[in-house]
């Protein structure tokens, strides 16, 4: 098992393991042989990560200029070993989304983009403590046991760092502890959640039992999550309040397509009061959006390939959701190119009027589409609204 053989080239920092791996060739196998010397292994790709995004120009529709913060968390992560060593600083995702908002405030950013697409989940603390980044010492999440006997109402501990405009990315594949902090986020009515339909529908909580004698493990349901306002986030997920165009939406996804899933329950709600207003704002939001995907190229294709799905005799060949996949990476590719090029003129136009310019030619640290684009856009008119509001007042 590779589990078995990750233990084996484990050792002590600094030591060398060597491997000999059998490769297979026409004649056979061959035999090759690596000298690896041990260290600390930082997986930097599922780390949260951060961008500034600068508004290429103002119209006469979005005369201001906003700076949008995006935040890509990829999963609920936590360095346990690190913790139990060093408890004032350790590696975990709420540290370091904390250190991107701080970031963003000392930057002046106008509004955040929190991120959650395909992010299936991990801590449960992690998404109590991070929901407190945004709404403050708040409960959070009711869990109930299996038994029924034991409710407990987990609230986070932490101040709110950031309480400025706020939207959460997600999609069909948005799980477990991202639909814990997405529901917190919508029942505080603290940010807009714009994506798939819903989210995947996991609300329950599992635990390994190991069988004796190496017969293998169970994995028990032993819980279910539960939102402050009482609804379950099994099979139903999170509803989006801005539903952007998605072959996920016409997919049989989630937990409710399992054999033998959960049904979704809802439970009394607690005493919660939420800090925002963001309903007042959807209706506005959605007309501004739709005229928008009613002009752009990506989402039109994507609409003619859900059509596409929900017209066919048969469901599409796995080829041909490839297919998709591919298109739709290529237009990426394309419009990320775009943007470059967009950066490079700005920078080359400013080294042309200034006479001492530092210039970074760093790669973009999170990858631009046609959603992100989309998010971004309602999250200038949300602010703008804010601020219409905010003069009549």
């Amino acid at each position: 098992r590779l589990n078995d053989v990750v233990e084996l080239i484990r050792g002590q920092r600094g030591t060398t393991v060597r491997l000999q791996v059998m490769r297979k060739n026409e004649n056979g196998f061959d035999t090759l042989n690596f000298a690896i010397v041990r260290d600390k292994i930082i997986l930097k790709d599922g780390e949260a990560k951060a961008e500034i995004f600068e508004p290429t120009a103002s119209t006469e529709e979005s005369p201001a200029a906003y700076r949008i913060g995006v935040i890509e968390l990829p999963s609920f992560y936590v360095d346990f070993n690190d913790r139990r060593q060093n408890p004032n600083n350790y590696k975990s995702s709420s540290r370091d989304v904390r250190a991107h908002l701080e970031q963003f405030k000392r930057d002046g950013v106008d509004g955040v983009i929190l991120d959650l697409r395909n992010n299936g989940g991990g801590g449960l603390d992690e998404a109590i403590t991070m929901a407190g980044l945004f709404v403050g010492r708040k409960p959070i999440v009711i869990v109930r046991q299996a038994s029924g006997a034991r409710i407990t109402v987990h609230r986070s501990r932490e101040e709110a760092i950031y309480e400025g405009p706020l939207l959460v990315m997600l999609n069909r594949f948005s799980a477990s502890a991202s639909e814990i902090l997405a529901g917190a986020m919508h029942d505080y009515q603290r940010a807009i959640l714009v994506g798939d339909r819903t989210t995947f529908g996991k609300g329950t909580v599992q635990n390994i039992v190991q069988l004796p004698e190496g017969y293998g493990a169970l994995k028990v349901t032993i819980a279910q999550f539960y939102r402050v306002s009482g609804w379950s986030t099994q099979n139903r997920g999170v509803e989006t309040d801005m539903i952007l165009p998605s072959i996920n939406n016409a997919r049989d996804l989630g937990e409710s397509t399992l054999e033998n899933a959960l049904p979704w329950k809802a439970i009394s709600p607690i005493s919660y009061t939420p800090v925002g207003n963001i309903r007042r704002y959807i209706n506005e939001l959605h007309q501004y959006s739709n005229e928008r995907l009613s002009k752009d190229t990506d989402f039109k294709e994507i609409e003619e390939n859900v059509q596409e799905f929900l017209t066919n005799v048969k469901p599409l060949e796995y080829t041909s959701i490839l297919k998709m996949q591919e298109d739709a990476a290529k237009r990426k590719e394309e419009r990320d190119e775009e943007m470059a090029s967009a950066r490079k003129t700005m920078e080359d136009t400013t080294q042309e009027d200034s006479e001492e310019v530092t210039t970074s030619n760093d790669e973009t640290t999170i990858r631009s589409d046609a959603y992100l684009f989309e998010s971004m856009a309602i999250l200038e008119d949300y602010i703008r609204l804010q601020q219409r509001v905010e003069v009549k007042n």
